[in-house]
């Protein structure tokens, strides 16, 4: 009989990006890497007020919705309502 390699088992935190799909909230470097900007560019935003979504602060830390930065992407309004 042949042996076959077998594919080890990854769980969700190895697989790269596919906690950004579960996560409620992101961190501004993980906004930045959806969004394709640099962290410094978000950071620039929030503290002018211009970054187009709603930021929230928690124990000293800047997330943001993972809807909120998803709707612009899929050509939404980032406060519009699914429906």
């Amino acid at each position: 009989m042949p042996m076959t390699k077998e594919e080890p088992v990854t769980t969700a935190d190895e697989r790269p990006g596919l906690h950004l799909r579960t996560k409620p909230l992101l961190s501004v470097d993980e906004t930045a890497e959806l969004l394709g900007q640099s962290r410094s560019s978000v950071y620039r935003a929030i503290g002018t007020n211009t970054l187009p979504l709603p930021v929230l602060r928690i124990g000293g830390r800047y997330r943001i919705a993972r809807v909120a930065v998803e709707r612009p992407i899929d050509g939404q309004s980032p406060s519009s309502h699914a429906r």
